[in-house]
């Protein structure tokens, strides 16, 4: 999937399970970690992403690093703010997001599939859609511009969902109260 489809994605997950109560700098901080970690997998570093699809895609390694980064956190963040409600749901969205970058590529037809067990084996997880497919030019390009529009179409129509559907439960919650 393209970073449109996984960005889209991330999205749709973190609107999804927002917290109700954050103010808008809080807000706008948490749906940017949400993009930021739909797209973990496929950073271009060196020793990851593309580079080494075995090392990065796979559920071993996504969790290893995400109990790691987790452990990171508990050492940086004040214990008030690990102690509230919010900031575990937070860290387990985050954690949703990134595992959900492992699923959306295997939907891809002309993919390899995502060797989600490796290094214990070398089968791969594939979940082809027929209408989405992969062009991997070097760079980024106008080339790919159908492989965007396919990820939109096929992504956007949930986030439009999901947004209408949290604002009419917070409108029924409203109402009730009054």
């Amino acid at each position: 999937m393209t970073v449109v489809g996984h960005s889209l994605f991330g999205l749709t997950l973190g609107v999804a399970f927002a917290p109700t109560q954050m103010r808008l700098p809080a807000r706008i901080f948490y749906y940017l970690a949400v993009i930021f970690c739909a797209n973990i997998p496929d950073l271009p570093f060196d020793y990851w992403g593309h580079q080494l699809y075995f090392f990065s895609h796979n559920i071993f390694i996504t969790l290893f690093i995400i109990v790691e980064l987790f452990m990171i956190s508990l050492l940086l963040v004040p214990e008030d703010l690990l102690k509230q409600r919010d900031t575990k749901k937070i860290y387990l969205v985050l954690t949703l997001v990134w595992l959900s970058h492992l699923l959306l590529d295997s939907f891809y037809m002309n993919g390899r599939g995502v060797p989600i067990l490796w290094p214990l084996s070398e089968e791969r997880l594939r979940l082809p859609l027929p209408w989405l497919y992969a062009i991997r030019p070097p760079v980024p390009s106008l080339q790919q511009w159908p492989m965007y529009l396919a990820d939109v179409a096929t992504i956007l129509p949930l986030l439009l969902l999901v947004v209408a559907a949290k604002r009419l439960i917070t409108h029924s919650r409203r109402l009730s109260i009054i």
